[in-house]
């Protein structure tokens, strides 16, 4: 039985490379349920390797450690539970159930540790085929702490998994992991490793961008967009996967004509294609509709949608695979902008029942669903129900970030706009003038956000009657 526990772990883990995500996860689930049926019979773990950790997985100075003397301890079986649970959870995680996923992770980490998923094997054991056993790989912590909304720290573990598979591609192909080279292209070593640190980079750009930090997300893209370039060329799905995300790096930034033009030149290059090459473009396409929502432009980012396939803007139902269900939520945002109120409320409530089931009812994700439904919600003419959700979703958003955040700074604006609809001018205006503020100290005074903050503030002293004698104001003009 301990043999057949090993075994469905090893098969889980290639399979979960390959991106067999339901068959991994049928396999972890009978491991488990071998697990538990062995446990009470006095059986020690130690076949079990890789789950059973001398001192305990979770290491002899946590907590969880305490009273377990090694493989052959009494609750040797609980960390092998424990560590299975953790697996089944990530699974869960990438079948698009992120709240479920994540919650048996959490159960997980109270017996191994939080720091325990991430932490390199003392064995350097890996997975089926050389896959690494996702317990004990950063970049599955980092996905697990997305899916239970911890956006920070999903940056920090993603940040980890860059540097692991920078410096394992560098001893590989003898390149300088430090200045981020991992020497693709040059002989020996394992050929997927300098996909794998640009896949990683990719992934921490994206979470650099989405807990403030664009700078640092544009100079890493940058630096693994010309990677890529040189070793698959400009028109490799990885090389255009890394420029897209360059071109939204340059757009929070502030640099909105540079990055429009490189996304463009993205759904340009891919649209080619070249032979051999399979190009996914919808993910793109949805990016530049979604910078182009950002900034008005609800036209075009309507044709581009349109341009998609359905399935992409269609309600989801209870079996959709896609826990974010993106371009129905860009969609009710470009109705919205479009003033087609009625349409952008019915479209939100969809997406927010979905990702509420799927993600949690506090997930950031959520809240920025439930802003969208706030801002149509003034527009229908129910301005006391969108105060209730957007102040939610920026409580919601403050506790996951940092009140300085972009999006914390956004939904304070949708905010100000329902309380100003339910004619609570003095606190709406008084919330406006907070954001143009803080956008001004950690944006700039030029930056586009703060530029669209200041102009809803003028709209709503203007609208008031309360323009003049407001410095705010003037310099809005």
């Amino acid at each position: 039985m301990r043999k057949r526990i090993e075994t469905a772990v090893e098969q889980a883990a290639g399979l979960a490379a390959r991106g067999r995500v339901a068959a991994a996860l049928h396999r972890v689930q009978e491991a488990r349920r071998w697990a538990a049926a062995l446990a009470p019979t006095g059986q020690a773990p130690d076949g079990v390797e890789g789950l059973d950790r001398p001192g305990g997985a979770a290491g002899p100075d946590h907590p969880g450690a305490a009273g377990v003397a090694g493989p052959d301890g009494p609750d040797a079986w609980r960390v092998v539970l424990a560590r299975l649970a953790w697996f089944e959870g990530y699974l869960t995680v990438r079948s698009g159930w992120w709240a479920e996923g994540a919650a048996l992770c959490r159960e997980a980490e109270a017996v191994l540790g939080p720091a325990e998923a991430g932490r390199p094997a003392p064995n350097g054991r890996a997975g089926a085929a050389g896959h690494p056993d996702p317990v004990d790989d950063p970049a599955a912590r980092a996905t697990v702490l997305v899916a239970a909304g911890r956006l920070p720290d999903a940056e920090r573990a993603a940040g980890e998994a860059v540097r692991r598979a920078r410096a394992e591609t560098a001893d590989d192909r003898g390149g300088d992991a430090r200045a981020g080279t991992p020497g693709v292209g040059r002989r020996g070593g394992n050929r997927e490793r300098p996909r794998q640190a640009l896949r990683a980079t990719g992934r921490w750009c994206a979470l650099l961008l989405e807990t403030g930090h664009p700078r640092l997300a544009e100079e890493e893209y940058a630096r693994g967009w010309e990677e890529a370039r040189r070793a698959y060329g400009p028109g490799h799905p990885l090389t255009l996967e890394l420029r897209a995300g360059h071109a939204r790096a340059l757009v929070a930034r502030g640099w909105r004509e540079e990055g429009v033009r490189e996304l463009r030149a993205v759904l340009r290059i891919g649209g080619r294609g070249l032979p051999g090459l399979r190009t996914d473009l919808t993910d793109h396409q949805l990016t530049l509709a979604a910078t182009l929502a950002e900034q008005d432009e609800y036209a075009v980012a309507a044709e581009l949608l349109r341009e998609l396939p359905p399935r992409l803007t269609e309600r989801p139902d209870p079996s959709s695979p896609d826990p974010l269900a993106r371009g129905v939520h860009l969609l009710a945002e470009v109705r919205r902008g479009q003033r087609r109120y009625g349409e952008a409320v019915e479209l939100a409530d969809a997406v927010l029942r979905h990702r509420a089931r799927r993600l949690g009812e506090a997930h950031p994700y959520t809240a920025l669903t439930r802003l969208v439904q706030a801002g149509a919600l003034v527009g229908v003419g129910r301005p006391g129900e969108a105060v209730w959700g957007a102040a939610r979703a920026v409580a919601d958003l403050t506790h996951a970030l940092a009140p300085e955040h972009p999006w914390v700074q956004d939904g304070t604006v949708v905010l100000a706009r329902a309380l100003l609809g339910d004619g609570r001018v003095e606190q709406g205006t008084a919330e406006l003038e907070g954001v143009v503020r803080a956008l001004e100290r950690h944006a700039g005074a030029r930056h586009p956000r703060t530029l669209r903050a200041r102009r809803a503030l003028e709209e709503a002293l203007v609208a008031t009657g309360a323009r003049a004698g407001r410095g705010l104001a003037r310099e809005a003009g």
